[in-house]
C-alpha cells in the first residue's frame, strides 16, 4: 500500500481570493511557494501509520485536499461505509453497488423539510460511479479485510469514495474553510489486514479507545408518547417498572419536557416545578434519572430564538443559518447556536449546571448534535467544529453519564459513554416514500437495523452502542410479531443500551415474558458477524444469529451438531428457513461431555447460567440476579450417567433428542 498514492490540496490565501493547487505526486515530497507537502510511513504491530503533512509558508485557508490509488479488484468483494452521523445508512455495499442519495424528482419535498441539511448530501459527491463514507472503512474478500481508519479527525472529518469503474480509492480530508497556520497532519491514517475482529481491535487499540460503560436496559418516552408527554405518564410508567419489579437501569424522559427546543430552563406547564422531584422519584424507584436535550438547536418559536438570534451561526447573508423543518412535534424551523460566542457556552453552562446540579439528573442524552457543524466558519473546518463541539459538552457533562445521538461517531467516541448508531426506529418496518426519495437517516425500523448489524463492531470499543428501542406492544405500531421479535433481538446481540418505551404493564402475559426474556444483560463476545448471520459467545457457550431482513424468506444453514432455540426448541442442524424480516438464535450444544444444552424463558438460551462447572461431587450453577422468567433448564451429561447431583440435589437423566439430560425446574 506503499506506492501509487496521488491527489491534489486546493487553498485560497486570503478569503475570497482565487483558488490555488498544489499537485500531490507518487513521491514523498511536494512543494510550492505557499506550502509544503511531505508523505510519510511508520510500522506498529501488523499495522502501518501513513500521514500526509502539511507545512504553509505562509498562512492559508484549505478548501479540499485527497489521495488516491489504484486498488486490484480481487481485493474487493465488498465494501463497507460508515455513514456521516449516528441516523446515517451505513452498511457493507456490493462492489459494484451505487448510493444515489436525494433524488432531484422529489426537490420540492426535499426543500420543504430541508431533507439535504440532516446528512452530507450538500457538501459531498452523490454523483453516479462511487461510493463514500467516513472515518474507517474496510474492503471484504473471501480471505480477509483490508482495513483503513483515521486516526485523528480534528482537522476535518475523513472520507474514503470507492470508484467503482475505475478501481480507485479515494482519501478525502473535508477541510473547506480551514485555516492552516502551522504544520499538522492533514491525514493520519492506520492500515490493516486480517479478519473482522482483530482489524477493529488494532484500530481500536491505535486509538487507545475501550469503552468501560455498562451494558443496561431501560425505559424512554420518546417512541410511545412523543411531545406529548407529562409528567404523570411518567410516574404511571415508573410505577410500573418498580411494581414489576424490572432490572433495568435508566429511566429517561424524553422530547417533551421544555418549553421549546432551545428553552433548557423553562419547562411545559406538565412538568412546572416537578424536574427535581421527578429526578429523586426515579432514584428512589431505584433507577438513573435520565433526560433528553438537544444542546446546540433552537426552534423558532423559543424564547431563546426570539431573544438572541445573533447567537445563532449565520449564513452568507448574515441570517440565521436554517437547519430544519419539523412542523410535525416541533414547531416549524429550526436553528444552530453558535458554539464560539461566550454567550452561547454561558448559556449552556447554566443548562448543564441547571439539569445535573439543581434537578439531578444523572444520564443524558444528547441530540441533534451534528447541528452544530454544519457549514465551516470561524476559520475552522466542519470536523473541527465537531471537535470542538463534542469537546464542550465532555466538559460540561463530565459528571454523568451520555448518550449521543445525530452525531459523526468519530467525533462522539471517547467523548461519551454511548452512542445511537442508526435511525430512529419508527412504528413500521419502512417508510417507502423517504426511502424512494433516497434519504439516507429516514426514521426507520429496518433503516435503524441495517445500521446497527453494520455498526455492530464499534460496541464496547468506541462506546457502548445504542440500537435504539425495541416495540412489543400490541397497539399504536404496524410491525408484525416477526418484525418486532427481529428488533428485540438483533438490538440484543449487537447493542448495548436496550430501552423500550411500552409500559410493561399493559403487555399481555406472553408480551411480558417475551420483554422480562432479554434478562440479564451480560456482555456477549461477537466472534464472526456479516448483514445475515452472527456468531457469538457467553461465557463458554456459543450462539448462532440469523437474522433475514430481506422481503422474501432465506435459507440457512447449521453445522451437524445439536442447537436449542428459544422459537423451536431441538434441532439437528441442517437447513434452516427464515421467513421474512424474521430472525432466529440457536445455542450450539457444546461437545463436552457436561454442557448447557438450553433453557426456556430466555432470548438467548442458557445466558441466565453463572459459573457452571463439574466437580467430583457433580455439577453446580447459579442464577444471575437478574433473571426474570421461571422456565427449564436442559443440561447435558455423558450417555452412562442415570442420576446427577445439581446444586447439591439428586437428578434423573432422561433421553432425549440424542442427548442425555438432565431436566430440571427454574423456579424464582
Amino acid at each position: 500500500m506503499r506506492m501509487g498514492w496521488k491527489g491534489r490540496l486546493a487553498y485560497q490565501l486570503s478569503e475570497g481570493g482565487a483558488l490555488k493547487e498544489l499537485p500531490i505526486h507518487e513521491n514523498g515530497v511536494d512543494e510550492n511557494a505557499d506550502i509544503h507537502v511531505r508523505k510519510e510511513w511508520s510500522e506498529g504491530d501488523n499495522f502501518s501509520v501513513f500521514s500526509v503533512r502539511g507545512k504553509p509558508h505562509r498562512a492559508v485557508t484549505l478548501q479540499s485536499f485527497f489521495i488516491e490509488r489504484w486498488i486490484p479488484l480481487d481485493q474487493v468483494d465488498r465494501v463497507h461505509m460508515n455513514g456521516f452521523q449516528s441516523w446515517t445508512e451505513s452498511r457493507e455495499w456490493e462492489r459494484d453497488e451505487e448510493m444515489k442519495g436525494l433524488r432531484r424528482i422529489f426537490l420540492p419535498w426535499i426543500n420543504k423539510y430541508h431533507l439535504d441539511k440532516y446528512g452530507d448530501y450538500s457538501f459531498t459527491d452523490y454523483s453516479p460511479g462511487h461510493i463514500h463514507g467516513y472515518s474507517y472503512f474496510y474492503f471484504s474478500n473471501e480471505e480477509e479485510l483490508l482495513f483503513i481508519g483515521s486516526l485523528s479527525e480534528r482537522l476535518g472529518y475523513t472520507r474514503f469514495y470507492w470508484y467503482r469503474e475505475r478501481s480507485v480509492l479515494r482519501i478525502e480530508r473535508e477541510c473547506e474553510g480551514l485555516q492552516l497556520n502551522n504544520s499538522e497532519a492533514l491525514l493520519q491514517l492506520l492500515i490493516t489486514h486480517g479478519n473482522e475482529t482483530s482489524v477493529f481491535d488494532t484500530y481500536f487499540t491505535a486509538m487507545n479507545l475501550r469503552s468501560t460503560a455498562l451494558f443496561v436496559g431501560g425505559w424512554t418516552s420518546w417512541y410511545q408518547h412523543y411531545t406529548a408527554i407529562t409528567a404523570d405518564i411518567v410516574r404511571e410508567n415508573l410505577d410500573a417498572f418498580q411494581q414489576l419489579d424490572i432490572p433495568i437501569q435508566v429511566f429517561q424522559i424524553d422530547d417533551g419536557w421544555e418549553r421549546a427546543i432551545g428553552d433548557w430552563l423553562e419547562t411545559d406547564s406538565s412538568f412546572d416545578g416537578r424536574m427535581k422531584d421527578l429526578a429523586t422519584e426515579i432514584v428512589s424507584a431505584g433507577f438513573t434519572p435520565g433526560l433528553w436535550l438537544a444542546p446546540f438547536i433552537v426552534e423558532e418559536y423559543s424564547h431563546i430564538y426570539q431573544n438572541h438570534p445573533e447567537w445563532c451561526v449565520q449564513d452568507e447573508n448574515g441570517e440565521p443559518l436554517l437547519l430544519g423543518y419539523n412542523p410535525f412535534q416541533w414547531k416549524g424551523h429550526f436553528y444552530a447556536l453558535d458554539i464560539y460566542l461566550p454567550a452561547v457556552r454561558e448559556y449552556l453552562q447554566e443548562v448543564f449546571h441547571r439539569v445535573i446540579d439543581v434537578w439531578g439528573f444523572r444520564f443524558l442524552k444528547l441530540d441533534f448534535l451534528y447541528a452544530a457543524a454544519r457549514i465551516p466558519h470561524s476559520g475552522r473546518s466542519r470536523g473541527m467544529i465537531m471537535d470542538d463541539a463534542m469537546v464542550l459538552l465532555h466538559r460540561l457533562s463530565a459528571d454523568v453519564a451520555t448518550l449521543g445521538c445525530g452525531v459523526p461517531l468519530a467525533s462522539a467516541a471517547g467523548r461519551v459513554d454511548y452512542c445511537r448508531i442508526g435511525a430512529d426506529v419508527a412504528p413500521t418496518w419502512e417508510d417507502r416514500r423517504l426511502k424512494l426519495v433516497g434519504y439516507r437517516e429516514r426514521v426507520s425500523t429496518v433503516n435503524s437495523l441495517v445500521s446497527t448489524i453494520g455498526r455492530r463492531r464499534l460496541n464496547g470499543r468506541a462506546f457502548v452502542s445504542d440500537p435504539d428501542v425495541s416495540i412489543l406492544r400490541t397497539e399504536r405500531h404496524k410491525l408484525s410479531r416477526e418484525e418486532q421479535y427481529t428488533l428485540f433481538l438483533v438490538n440484543r446481540v449487537y447493542g448495548g443500551l436496550l430501552f423500550t418505551s411500552d409500559n410493561p404493564m399493559e403487555y399481555s402475559r406472553e408480551e411480558l415474558q417475551l420483554y422480562l426474556s432479554q434478562f440479564p444483560l451480560r456482555p456477549l463476545v461477537l466472534q464472526q458477524a456479516d448483514c445475515h448471520m452472527a456468531r457469538f459467545q457467553l461465557e463458554e457457550r456459543e450462539y448462532i444469529l440469523f437474522h433475514n431482513l430481506e422481503n422474501h424468506a432465506v435459507e440457512q444453514s447449521l453445522a451437524p451438531g445439536l442447537y436449542f432455540s428459544s422459537l423451536e426448541g431441538f434441532t439437528n442442524g441442517g437447513s434452516i428457513r427464515i421467513p421474512p424480516h424474521a430472525s432466529r438464535c440457536f445455542l450450539q450444544v457444546g461437545s463436552d461431555a457436561y454442557a448447557v444444552a438450553g433453557s426456556t424463558g430466555q432470548l438467548l438460551p442458557g445466558s441466565e447460567l453463572v459459573g457452571f462447572q463439574v466437580t467430583r461431587e457433580g455439577i453446580s450453577y447459579s442464577i444471575h440476579p437478574d433473571t426474570r422468567n421461571s422456565g427449564i433448564i436442559y443440561l447435558q451429561v455423558p450417555s452412562h450417567i442415570h442420576t446427577c447431583r445439581v446444586n447439591g440435589i439428586e437428578v434423573t437423566a432422561e433421553e432425549k433428542v440424542d442427548m442425555n439430560l438432565l431436566v430440571l425446574e427454574r423456579s424464582l
